[in-house]
């Protein structure tokens, strides 16, 4: 019964690839890059075919008798017949009949098909065609095979019977599909196929007595590929999913996920269009013999055009436990999650403004996460923004509205309403800009079960004044291939300071500490805190740009802020900020023709004379899965770790893949994989294994995983390619 089921599988992709069907897609020309044959692409009409075309012949020689209505063409003859074209060495025409035989070196094209074969039939009339001891060949999937009889009854319809496929170069049967009778029927989009025999270097693995399977980009129904893999956390893991294509607009997927250690894992997925409405829902259920639970995951993504302006959006996440990902979940991206998030977004966008009211929860699946640290409900939250530039005398107007009611057990509950209004004159030309702005933020809270020493009603009012400038100089280089600009800026922010310690927080944290950082009006996230500031940025950035194609090959800035008094407004359990001067900061950006790019960043604290965080990410990619990656990230006393990947060829046939994350700080490996591909003409095998963090408690998961790929039919085993695209940046499956 396996085999019955897997053979299905395999040979229903097959078929649907046999490219009779004219509209099929293409191949990409990579996948037949190491095949020693040359391409062939067969006779295609020169324009739209009349229901009644003529018949052109041309030969060597050629008789016709106007009273028999027979005629006879011998020595290279060829026959054009609307789509077909027929090349033999003898031609007999029966007009009465509607009848055409040929024989002697047969060569036949219609559909995006040839056909070699002993003799021809053809029916002028109907259209229909019958070849005898046939070999066929199908150009842009380099597909051949060969039939005892293959019979046209319709432009639509074909017939193949003890056929064979493969997309191996002549001579090379690695493998070959085989079935006692194909009927592909172009104008359903579906085929069947008896008897199926899938062979590997002529020994038979895989048999269907019978199968239904498209042969179009239609869908339908069916098995596809099985994955299987081994992990430590579930053992050996086999999945067989099955495809329902219900309608044009919404379809769905089973997939039964066999876990040697914890038993059968039925996961599902729904996926709907209902104009202006798309979405997918992910269910999956586990009953655990592991640990005797019964365990299950809820993916929930809807996006809705209500109206030109309204649109919504919904994310749901859910797991039964904490542990569910770390478990079964299949990458680091997935095993590393604190938190899932549950949303419901209403927007509204019109001309200048927009308004969001949102609805959010956070699960929180990390059980070392403390009660009080957790994320704040949003329950609800609305959000108006609106903008006007350009206004009488060059102003321009913003403003900035928000309404959220906080809550979270066992903690200081209660409402917000902060307001931003601003206004600005900008005066901007090509060569320089100046920004005067200046906002008035007004923040309101009604709160309830508040901390001692805290306010249930604080109100916080506060001016924001900034000038922005800068220059812009540029030279020529290179002959005029090439422009260097010079672009000094000042930025001044004035804030004066406010007691807020009386105040909660809610979602409010410093914000990191980066070029772009220097200039924004408020050091923190979130309206909580509202830094006070009398300081100047002084930075410079540089680039250099091609003049031809406007690309920026490089560019670097780097930038300080000088403080003219201390920074009093701190988050609780902060000290207040002394120091006279901010750390320099620093950027680099490179891309350049032969493969290479980079980009790199610093903060460097002048005062104690180290670095406060940096970064390193360099990249060499001259061709296609000819890709190196290096990368490093060092944060004070929270971090330091490198990573390293790659995609190289070792020769034509043989691909090396790997990625080695390594955490300095704690002298101890958090992600290594590793593998292996072998390409060939017709197929393709690959080997991955993993080594990964799963938890927090710095537990590994190990997983081995096998592919084996049969260019024009199917993948057997788990989607090693889309692994390697998430893992290598730059991988190409």
């Amino acid at each position: 019964m396996v085999g019955l089921v897997i053979g299905s599988i395999l040979i229903v992709w097959v078929l649907s690839l046999l490219l009779w069907a004219s509209h099929g897609a293409r191949a990409d020309e990579e996948d037949w890059a190491l095949c020693h044959t040359p391409r062939y692409e067969a006779f295609e009409a020169a324009g739209p075919v009349p229901e009644h075309p003529p018949i052109k012949v041309d030969a060597d020689l050629g008789q016709f008798s106007d009273t028999t209505g027979e005629g006879l063409f011998t020595g290279n003859v060829n026959l054009v017949y609307g789509e077909q074209r027929l090349k033999a060495e003898r031609l007999q025409y029966f007009e009465v009949k509607n009848r055409i035989r040929a024989t002697g070196k047969v060569e036949y094209s219609a559909d995006g098909l040839t056909i070699e074969s002993a003799q021809a039939e053809l029916d002028t009339a109907t259209r229909r065609g019958s070849f005898s001891g046939a070999r066929y060949r199908y150009g842009p999937r380099h597909a051949r095979g060969q039939a005892s009889r293959i019979e046209r009854e319709s432009p639509d319809l074909y017939k193949l019977y003890d056929a064979s496929y493969t997309t191996c170069s002549p001579g090379d049967d690695a493998w070959l599909l085989s079935s006692k009778k194909v009927t592909l029927d172009r104008k359903e989009g579906v085929g069947n196929a008896r008897h199926a025999v899938l062979r590997v270097k002529d020994v038979p693995v895989l048999y269907s007595p019978w199968l239904q399977f498209p042969i179009d980009n239609r869908r339908k129904s069916g098995f596809l590929a099985p994955k299987f893999g081994v992990t430590d956390n579930s053992g050996t893991e086999l999945i067989v999913p099955y495809y329902f294509n219900l309608a044009p607009n919404y379809d769905a997927e089973i997939a039964p996920r066999y876990l040697s250690q914890r038993g059968v894992q039925w996961r599902g997925n729904i996926r709907y269009l209902f104009p202006p409405d798309r979405g997918t829902l992910d269910l999956e259920y586990l009953k655990d013999k592991d640990n005797h639970q019964n365990r299950y995951l809820v993916k929930f993504r809807d996006d809705t055009t209500l109206t030109p302006h309204w649109r919504s959006s919904i994310r749901y996440d859910d797991v039964s436990d904490s542990e569910y990902l770390e478990d079964l979940g299949a990458s680091l991206d997935e095993t590393s999650l604190s938190h899932l998030q549950q949303r419901v977004d209403f927007n509204y966008t019109s001309g200048f403004w927009g308004l969001l009211s949102r609805v959010q929860h956070f699960k929180t699946i990390d059980p070392t996460i403390a009660p009080q640290n957790r994320p704040y409900k949003r329950l609800p939250q609305f959000l108006a923004n609106a903008g006007l530039a350009n206004r009488r005398f060059g102003l321009g107007y913003s403003f900035r509205g928000e309404w959220v009611h906080f809550t979270r057990s066992d903690s200081t509950t209660g409402n917000r309403l902060d307001t931003l209004f601003g206004v600005d004159w900008p005066f901007v030309r090509s060569w320089m800009f100046a920004i005067p702005s200046a906002k008035l933020r007004v923040t309101n809270y009604d709160l309830k079960d508040t901390e001692a020493g805290f306010k249930p009603n604080p109100t916080r009012t506060l001016p924001i004044v900034s000038f922005d400038s800068g220059l812009v100089f540029e030279r020529e280089l290179g002959e005029g291939r090439t422009t260097q600009t010079l672009e000094p800026r000042l930025y001044y922010l004035y804030v004066p300071f406010d007691n807020q310690e009386n105040i909660s927080v809610f979602d409010t944290v410093l914000s990191e500490f980066t070029f772009s950082q220097l200039f924004r009006d408020n050091r923190f996230v979130g309206a909580d805190r509202i830094g006070d500031a009398n300081q100047l940025t002084t930075a410079l950035t540089s680039r250099w740009i091609e003049n031809r194609t406007g690309e920026e090959r490089l560019t670097t800035s780097i930038g300080q802020t000088l403080y003219f008094r201390d920074r009093k407004v701190t988050l609780p359990g902060e000290a207040i900020a002394t120091s006279n001067s901010s750390p320099v900061v620093g950027e680099l950006s490179m891309a350049l023709k032969s493969g290479w790019d980079a980009r790199a960043t610093t903060s460097w604290d002048v005062h104690a004379g180290r670095h406060e965080r940096s970064s390193l990410r360099t990249r060499y990619n001259p061709q296609v899965n000819r890709v190196f990656n290096l990368g490093y990230s060092y944060q004070k006393g929270e971090l330091e770790q490198t990573d390293v990947s790659f995609a190289w060829p070792l020769s034509p046939q043989w691909l090396a893949v790997g990625r080695w994350n390594y955490d300095i700080r704690n002298s101890r490996n958090t992600n290594i994989t590793a593998g292996i591909e072998y390409d060939t003409c017709c197929w393709k095998a690959r080997l991955l294994a993993r080594r990964f963090i799963s938890n927090v408690e710095a537990e590994f998961n190990k997983t081995i995983e096998f592919q084996v790929v049969f260019k024009g039919l199917t993948k057997v085993g788990p989607s090693i390619g889309k692994t390697l695209e998430q893992n290598i940046l730059g991988y190409e499956d």
